[in-house]
């Protein structure tokens, strides 16, 4: 599903255009960044927008800056991003500095693409993407992230003469299921929405 960015209404009117540009990012200090048009090979990448121990602000500035670049550049039509987990999901996993962060980087980096004119934006949540792109919504994080880069790898859009950023396939992968669900006639690879297979 994917949906109205900070809303609870789903929107399809996606699903009649065509010859649409799809940027999709996961947002977070690395932020994982994929763009290209559905049933093409994306490009990806991934933006670490400052060193660690730089302040708010600083991280802030150093975002906004990337994103108004990227959206000037790139010039897509629409913009999906992979959904914040609730508070309650984070708690263990992270300490409050790096969500408040993180919900900053939410909000302001898709603001960028609303002044850069990017004429939709939508948010999908993680589990729906690795549902789609891995076959399966309930891997650990650290699991999910290594059979997404394999097949980010498998579907031959990894550049096999530098590393790839689990940032940068997590973005991929997030791409690929918006092609999926807004274009399914040309989404790029070739598979149908994948079911995880209950025993």
């Amino acid at each position: 599903m994917l949906l109205p960015a900070g809303t609870g209404r789903q929107l399809w009117e996606c699903n009649t255009m065509q010859g649409k540009k799809i940027a999709a990012l996961d947002i977070a200090t690395t932020t994982g960044w994929s763009v290209a048009y559905p049933g093409t090979r994306p490009l990806m990448g991934a933006i670490r927008f400052c060193p660690p121990g730089a302040s708010h602000e600083e991280i802030g500035a150093a975002a906004i800056g990337w994103a108004s670049d990227f959206f000037a550049v790139h010039q897509p039509d629409i913009l999906v991003f992979e959904a914040p987990l609730p508070s309650s999901h984070m708690r263990g996993r992270t300490n409050a500095n790096t969500a408040r962060v993180l919900m900053g980087l939410v909000m302001v980096i898709p603001a960028v693409a609303k002044l850069r004119q990017v004429p939709i934006i939508r948010e999908a949540d993680v589990q729906d993407v690795r549902g789609h792109f891995i076959g399966t919504r309930r891997m650990k994080s650290a699991e999910a992230k290594a059979a997404t880069m394999r097949r980010v790898k498998q579907l031959g859009w990894a550049d096999p003469d530098a590393p790839l950023d689990h940032n940068a396939a997590d973005a991929a992968a997030v791409w690929d299921y918006a092609c999926a669900v807004l274009f399914p006639k040309a989404h790029a690879s070739g598979q149908p929405l994948l079911r995880e297979q209950v025993a």
